[in-house]
């Protein structure tokens, strides 16, 4: 019988640049969504009651990362290659096994935190009764939301259902983004950040307080998981592999498993070396709260900055590296020159208009900029240093990865010797210092095990013409209100802000074209994009 010949795939070139420009298009309106649920928790509750939820998202965290098993990160490695071996039965087959194994660490998490529930509500209790500048009132309201004879299970019980269909969602959303399937993977977390919103709103309105928050944190992860098994579906029944190929892959196993087990310890490294951790050593709920909006501003740009590349190096090196359309080198070089593009300046932008933007959002946390001005170039050197480490994963040089990643735990013992002496400041120092030394390490393992060459000449261009937009920015900075009293003040500094970071990018394009504008690679390969306006980016950069 004549097997059945696979469609021709496009140009790998072509799917990563589609999957860029599908990042890019949503940044906005993820952009505002996000914008709207920071405002709305932070404005709307008490500080303590945000420390309260800040601690529960980290519980949820921390769990959710020890159970994945370093799964979510080994599957867009490994979906391709099962496809293309054995079709979609052996990915079927590969999906199933892993669902099985992630659905039996969660049941016994599951009994645990069951058991434990007490504890772990009298803790947060211990938290609101030691907590400043609450009233008795306050207190007492938010003591009764987690009186364990009350309705404290419910918080119980949300995480467990937040762990199960965390662990769904994301199995369901690595598939997607092992096929660059972008557009999809970016319309899902944009719906699922447009509805917590609303229900926030709803909830905080009808005064549910916490216990509203997490019930709509519940009912968004409900719907993700809806709609990213939708959207899996609709691929797996477009895909044009035959379902007949070959046998279940169980040679996978053999390969899977180191490289997930060292996913897993880059993940619990990688959330050791976060606030997520580091906030229980935090001296109470105020200042937990102050640190988990510095860690969540500078990683919310980070995130915004870092969107045309979400989802396609561990893909895109896979396929350079078996020398699909490019060398592995090559694809690294182009990672590392966008991403410079995005970060040099948008580090520089943060730092010089952190109190602004803090101020005009979130008043009551101004407290928060020094750590934001701490934290932010730290976080954004990581995330560059860090390329070199996928570009390890996917060549499978786990030792360099190892000694990295055991490195990044020395945030624990930085955070037990900062945090006492200099509170918040300390956290982000603990936070960020460990995070640049372990991408250190593989920064420079990639550099001599795979010849991985950075562009130092473009680095050094962008450094420049983002120093000459801060010698602008912050005279404009200093001339901005330094508090407000009234939302319109707020609306007023926030519009005033966003005025000044346009005349700051504004700058900055001139300063670069000065300098020499974009490398000659990266402009063949715009010109060779359907952008729309190409020609007038190709012009400016």
């Amino acid at each position: 019988m004549a097997k059945t010949v696979p469609a021709a795939k496009p140009a790998l070139a072509k799917e990563a640049g589609q999957a860029v420009l599908w990042n890019m298009a949503f940044l906005p309106l993820k952009l505002l969504a996000d914008i709207g649920v920071t405002l709305l928790q932070l404005n709307l509750l008490l500080p303590a009651a945000f420390g309260v939820l800040a601690i529960i998202r980290a519980g949820v965290s921390l769990l959710g990362t020890w159970i994945d098993l370093g799964i979510e990160r080994a599957l867009p490695k490994f979906i391709p290659e099962v496809q293309r071996d054995s079709g979609r039965a052996g990915v079927r087959w590969l999906l199933g096994r892993v669902m099985l194994v992630k659905l039996a660490v969660l049941v016994i998490v599951a009994l645990l935190l069951w058991l434990l529930s007490d504890t772990f509500l009298a803790y947060l209790a211990g938290e609101v009764l030691t907590a400043d500048k609450l009233t008795d009132a306050d207190r007492q309201r938010l003591l009764a939301q987690l009186d364990p004879n009350g309705n404290g299970w419910i918080f119980v019980a949300a995480v467990v259902v937040l762990l199960v269909l965390g662990s769904v969602y994301d199995v369901l959303m690595a598939y997607l983004i092992s096929y660059f399937k972008q557009r999809a993977w970016n319309s899902i977390g944009l719906a699922n950040t447009l509805v917590q919103p609303l229900l926030i709103g709803a909830a905080v309105l009808l005064g549910w307080d916490i216990t509203g928050v997490v019930l709509a944190m519940v009912f968004t992860a409900v719907f993700g998981v809806v709609m990213a098994a939708w959207q899996v579906g609709r691929v797996a029944m477009g895909d044009s592999h035959p379902t007949d190929l070959a046998a279940p892959p169980h040679t996978i196993i053999r390969r899977f498993v180191p490289y997930s087990s060292l996913s897993y310890l880059f993940n619990l490294s990688d959330i050791a070396a976060s606030y997520v951790f580091v906030i229980f050593f935090m001296q109470g709920l105020e200042e937990a709260a102050i640190l988990s909006v510095a860690a969540n501003l500078a990683r919310q740009i980070l995130t915004y900055l870092y969107t045309p590349m979400q989802g396609l190096q561990v893909p895109l090196f896979t396929r350079a590296r078996s020398g699909e359309g490019a060398t592995l080198p090559g694809a690294y070089a182009a990672v590392c020159r966008l991403l410079l593009l995005l970060l040099i300046p948008g580090s520089i932008g943060l730092m010089s208009l952190a109190r602004p933007l803090v101020l005009a959002q979130y008043p009551q946390y101004v407290a928060a900029v020094s750590a934001i001005v701490l934290l932010t170039p730290l976080l954004f050197a990581e995330s560059l240093l860090a390329t070199s480490q996928n570009a390890l994963m996917v060549s499978e040089r786990y030792l360099p990865i190892i000694v990295s990643r055991v490195l990044a735990f020395t945030s624990i013992p930085l955070a037990a010797v900062l945090v006492p002496r200099y509170g918040v400041l300390g956290a982000a120092a603990a936070i960020g210092g460990a995070r640049v030394l372990a991408g250190l390490v593989v920064f420079v393992a990639g550099r001599r095990l795979l010849e991985l060459k950075f562009p130092w000449a473009f680095a050094l261009r962008l450094a420049v013409a983002s120093a000459i937009m801060a010698l602008v920015l912050l005279p404009l900075a200093g001339l901005l209100p330094t508090s407000v009293t009234t939302r319109g003040e707020q609306l007023g500094l926030f519009v005033a802000t966003m005025s000044v970071a346009a005349v700051g990018g504004a700058v900055f394009l001139v300063s670069l074209r000065l300098l020499g504008g974009l490398d000659q690679r990266d402009r063949q390969q715009l010109a060779a994009t359907r952008l729309p306006l190409k020609g007038v980016l190709l012009k400016v950069l």
